[in-house]
């Protein structure tokens, strides 16, 4: 059960307050509508109220809109270096696998987070967003010939899961067994599974990468980062990458899978999307302010005892950005789809640590959704909406399963082409639909559904 102590106005909790009954983010209830949660939490702190992102470990979640923002845009106040607080939680605890200190843009500060996030937007700015598409859509045809003509799929373990997979080899550079290495780790560490044995593996997967890549460079995003001209120690190169790759999939995911819902699901947003009244990054854009795919995170911890609106941050805690909360908020939200087209969600984040290229984010996921509605016509869900399986996780929101039909669609001999790659001038060469190594996405697709 949900507890909630205090008066329904602002309420002050001092860090060593021992009778405030903290809100658990984790448990069935929450992972089954953790909406209610935000609802109930607004409803009786306002701005923010102190939770439980894991059984000791306690946090403030920021719920409004306004907080949100002046949290995130506030780097003198607010330190993203979570060391002082780690070592002071349990080794075992499931939220230290994405909350433990690495010395990448992400945990950093100051100069430092400068640097190494002008390396990230100097190694992504050179991705030509042209060739990423059209191999976003040859990796995406190839994946939906595999099920068109059953009339049934999982878009998760089936599209969504492996289409992330194989664009991000091509993009990191890596072979198919380190890519689903990194993105089986990084699905561990948000799960909470084992952070310390997730680590440890990620951490030889990263520098097994980096091996890889000094023996042969390429043109991809590993290559380029050796390459560059910050000169990150290995130890911030394999962070980095880490937080590229696991930022990159575990969202991207997210994001698909819960935007596919919400076309199915929401008549208004899917007759506009098929009837051109709305194009495929507005209805992106709505969906980004209903399903943030991180519905929190943006971790920070005060510097000093920390005045919120009135409410009084605890120096050295953890303070949590609902993105989901502060994107529902009714102070930002107003009209019912009045957000098509406006991007002041914070889905992407705000401040100095925002997303650095949400262009890249949102051509993935809308490349990904033209091909699968364009692909599959007439497609449903294959169970009522309140039966979808949702992944336990304080941190994130994503379907373990997205079980679908449709009318089984023929395979033109265009989608079946394994013909020679594309050419493109003056760029790499877009491969032929994927032939992935056997195992690899039924290994991907099974630690996804928890199995």
């Amino acid at each position: 059960m949900t507890h909630f102590h205090g008066p329904r106005t602002t309420t002050r909790y001092p860090a060593q307050e021992p009778s405030i009954l903290l809100t658990p983010l984790y448990g069935p209830e929450f992972t089954a509508d953790p909406e209610r949660t935000y609802e109930h939490l607004r409803a009786g702190y306002g701005d923010c109220a102190p939770v439980e992102l894991a059984p000791g470990v306690r946090a403030t979640l920021v719920l409004s809109y306004r907080a949100a923002l002046q949290v995130l845009r506030d780097p003198v106040g607010f330190r993203r270096d979570p060391r002082p607080w780690q070592y002071g939680v349990p080794q075992d605890s499931p939220v230290l696998g994405t909350m433990s200190y690495r010395p990448n843009a992400m945990f950093s500060d100051g100069h430092e987070h400068h640097r190494l996030r002008a390396a990230i937007t100097e190694a992504l700015g050179q991705v030509n967003h042209g060739v990423l598409r059209r191999e976003i859509v040859a990796v995406a045809d190839g994946l939906i010939d595999r099920v068109a003509g059953e009339g049934r799929a999982d878009l998760m373990a089936g599209y969504a899961l492996p289409l992330l997979m194989i664009v991000f080899t091509r993009m990191f550079g890596c072979t198919d067994e380190l890519a689903e290495r990194v993105m089986l780790g990084v699905q561990r560490l948000f799960d909470g599974t084992d952070a310390a044995e997730a680590n440890r593996a990620l951490d030889q997967t990263m520098q097994e990468l980096l091996d890889y890549k000094r023996g042969v460079p390429g043109n991809d995003v590993v290559s380029r980062l050796l390459a560059g001209g910050a000169r990150l120690s290995d130890e911030e190169l394999k962070h980095t990458v880490l937080v590229l790759m696991g930022a990159g999939s575990e969202p991207a995911a997210n994001l698909v899978g819960g935007a596919l819902v919400e076309l199915l699901t929401n008549a208004d947003l899917s007759e506009g999307l098929s009837g051109g009244t709305v194009a495929v990054d507005a209805a992106i854009d709505e969906i980004l302010w209903r399903r943030p795919p991180m519905s929190n995170y943006g971790i920070s911890y005060p510097v000093r005892p920390y005045s919120l609106y009135g409410n009084l941050l605890p120096p050295g805690e953890p303070v949590v950005i609902s993105f989901a909360a502060a994107n529902a908020d009714p102070a930002a939200a107003g009209r019912e789809h009045e957000h098509a087209g406006n991007r002041a969600h914070l889905a992407f984040s705000s401040g100095p640590h925002a997303c650095p290229v949400p262009q890249m984010a949102l051509l993935l996921a809308a490349t990904a959704i033209e091909r699968v509605l364009e692909r599959l016509p007439g497609m449903a869900l294959a169970c009522p909406v309140e039966q979808l399986p949702w992944r336990a996780s304080p941190f994130s929101r994503g379907l373990s399963a997205l079980p679908v039909t449709f009318p089984p669609a023929p395979v033109t001999p265009r989608h079946l082409s394994a013909g020679p790659p594309t050419a493109v001038p003056g760029e790499h060469r877009v491969p032929p639909p994927p032939r992935v190594r056997a195992g690899v996405l039924a290994a991907l697709a099974r630690w996804w559904r928890g199995e």
